[in-house]
């Protein structure tokens, strides 16, 4: 679930915006990525983030996953990573580790793990594109290993 800060302060789901907060056009756009695995809640609505940088973070780490067969990548201001890392079995470890020392990990099917950071990161970026403009076709391929190249609407 990907969810944005509203008027009143509070969080709306992306699917549920007819518009930006006005704020966005003078300062990130503040919401948080909800993602729990298992019991896990390794991402929840006590980390706000600019959100559509953590989304490309997080694009980021999954074509780099992809490639590699591993990836991590530092969250902004060097006060922690995001880092995925095979294990045996065809399952994947998903980690959030802060510097403090504060770290959320967990295990899952990594296909299904990878379908669902792709399913929720399209749907930022399309929604995104549908209220703000523009194509993000490049975050898009990372998540999906797809190219959106050459498409006539939101939708790769």
């Amino acid at each position: 679930m990907v969810t944005v800060r509203g008027r009143e302060a509070g969080y709306v789901d992306i699917s549920d915006c007819a518009e930006l907060p006005r704020s966005r056009r003078v300062d990130p756009m503040t919401g948080v990525i909800e993602l729990t695995i298992g019991e896990v809640a390794v991402l929840d609505r006590n980390f706000h983030a600019d959100v559509e940088r953590l989304w490309r973070t997080i694009a980021d780490l999954v074509a780099q996953y992809r490639r590699e067969g591993r990836a991590e990548t530092g969250l902004w201001d060097e006060f922690g990573v995001l880092r995925l890392e095979p294990v045996p079995g065809g399952l994947v470890r998903f980690t959030l580790a802060f510097d403090s020392g504060l770290s959320r990990t967990a295990v899952a099917v990594e296909e299904d793990l990878l379908a669902a950071l792709a399913f929720g990161g399209v749907e930022f970026f399309e929604k995104l594109g549908q209220l703000a403009g523009g194509f993000h076709d490049q975050d898009i391929e990372k998540l999906t290993g797809r190219s959106g190249a050459g498409r006539r609407g939101p939708s790769a």
